[in-house]
């Protein structure tokens, strides 16, 4: 493309603004743009409006028009917008005086459906049975749409998941265990769940390189942030039930007990279920705040800010291991959910 890219501005000022770039969009047919617009700017309107000066002035035949769009809403609405954007400016043009162009019109309108006006998809699709033997494909292929692919890919993942449910890879089971904990606000199960968000690794499925995983030791965070709990529950439990500072830390108490009964049944600690549970402690954290109190001590010989600074760099301690251990897990998953894409 040649040309300088235009650059529309929203808000109440955008068309006055951007003028002279739409102008040019509209009149100036001789050479290629790129149009960079964010959503609501206009960008159909003066893709219409160049179409229409194209086919109107003998630029182009219908037939050698390609307008695509990535939805076939979107084509849809932008082939009624071109249909009634010729038909505006063929009534516009007055027959005494230019009887040429009003002649193009009315052909750009009765052949329009020999535009090529739909899908990227569709376009690569009619330029393929075009050249099936160059392209080797089958010339009867059919495109998928939509919701055919969302079946697909469904098929695929619970296919693969009723295998894996009986030997879980860790990036899986972890995922698993923290959408446990996280219930979502539409009823969707950490399955379904889980399945959206692999879907989007469709979209991205020629970016095959594996992310890169951060250097963590993800278990040994865990096993250090434990000690760390501990500590803190040793601290909170020095002051009385009553306070708010004491009840803010209500969930540490929970997260405390569960790990301690877990030790006494002997078993090995489960590391992805602490996981789990520790980025479910540092939403309680950060939800139930309260630090005020009436004194000035939360208990004989321990100022409340000492109690309300270690409560802190806790918390800043399990936001550092989120970020950590979600990035750590991205990159596993990616790997696992591989298979489902192939």
């Amino acid at each position: 493309m040649s040309g300088t890219p235009i650059l529309f501005v929203d808000g109440d000022d955008a068309f006055a603004e951007d003028a002279e770039a739409r102008r040019r969009i509209r009149e100036s047919l001789g050479e290629s743009l790129l149009v960079e617009a964010a959503a609501g700017t206009g960008k159909t309107t003066v893709l219409v409006d160049r179409l229409v000066r194209v086919l109107a002035e003998g630029k182009a035949e219908v037939d050698r028009v390609v307008a695509v769009t990535f939805t076939r809403k979107a084509a849809g609405e932008l082939k009624l917008r071109l249909r009634q954007g010729l038909d505006a400016a063929r009534t516009a043009t007055d027959p005494s005086r230019d009887a040429a162009r009003r002649h193009r019109l009315s052909t750009a309108i009765a052949r329009l459906e020999e535009a090529h006006i739909g899908t990227i998809h569709s376009f690569c699709a009619e330029l393929l049975r075009r050249r099936p033997v160059e392209a080797e494909v089958d010339p009867a292929f059919l495109e998928m749409d939509e919701d055919e692919e969302a079946a697909l890919y469904e098929q695929a993942f619970r296919a693969w998941i009723e295998t894996r449910l009986n030997d879980l890879p860790p990036g899986l089971e972890r995922a698993l265990r923290r959408l446990a904990t996280q219930p979502a606000g539409d009823g969707s199960s950490p399955i379904e769940r889980l399945m959206a968000a692999g879907r989007q690794l469709v979209d991205w499925r020629d970016f095959d390189a594996p992310w890169e995983r951060p250097e963590v030791d993800v278990q040994a965070q865990i096993d250090v942030l434990v000690d760390e709990a501990r500590e803190l529950f040793d601290l909170r439990a020095r002051g009385k039930s009553h306070d708010p500072l004491f009840q803010s830390m209500d969930a540490l108490d929970d997260f405390v007990t569960w790990v301690e009964h877990s030790e006494v049944l002997g078993s090995r600690r489960d590391h992805a279920e602490i996981e789990a549970l520790l980025l479910q402690l540092l939403r309680d954290l950060r939800w139930n705040d309260r630090r005020t109190g009436r004194t000035t001590h939360y208990a004989p010989e321990l100022p409340r800010q000492t109690v309300i600074e270690a409560r802190d760099r806790f918390i800043e301690r399990l936001a550092s291991f989120e970020q950590d251990a979600g990035a750590d897990l991205a990159a596993l998953l990616q790997r696992e959910l591989r298979e489902v894409l192939e």
